[in-house]
């Protein structure tokens, strides 16, 4: 009875994260479009102002803690809040584990329009390493992106 017990909250729990991880890669589109939306009312160099400014001052702080954020197709950085890393090409950067995502980001969103794009990276909230997954859509001649954890 005790193993049953255990079996249902393990399940629950795995159930509840599914569930969170939807509701963050929902979010994670619903910002992305709502920028794309932004750049279509205001153009690309106003987009890029807004997306360089804090995630919790700026034209889409509905969906802080996320942010969104622009490469080129170059791969080079060109909207960010922390913007000490605009200006930086991105294109040879790997994760811990070698996977040169933020290429693949940009090659999915220009291949495809979009699409999700799984890596490893630091976790600011809890300081250890975990997966994550970006949503990312090309509008105009820039790559809009937004990440979750898994």
């Amino acid at each position: 009875m005790k193993k049953v017990f255990v079996t249902s909250v393990v399940c629950m729990i795995l159930l509840m994260a599914s569930v969170a991880m939807a509701d963050d890669k929902a979010k994670a589109v619903a910002a992305v479009n709502a920028v794309a939306a932004y750049y279509d009312a205001h153009g690309k160099d106003a987009t890029i102002a807004e997306l360089s400014k804090p995630a919790a001052g700026n034209a889409f702080k509905e969906f802080a803690p996320l942010y969104v954020f622009a490469y080129d197709t170059n791969y080079k950085m060109v909207a960010h809040f922390k913007t000490k890393l605009i200006g930086r090409n991105y294109e040879n950067l790997p994760d811990v584990k070698g996977k040169k995502f933020r290429k693949e980001i940009v090659d999915t969103a220009v291949k495809n329009g979009e699409g999700w794009v799984d890596y490893w990276y630091k976790n600011p909230a809890t300081g250890k390493l975990a997966e994550k997954t970006t949503y990312a859509k090309k509008i105009g001649d820039i790559i809009i992106a937004c990440g979750v954890y898994k």
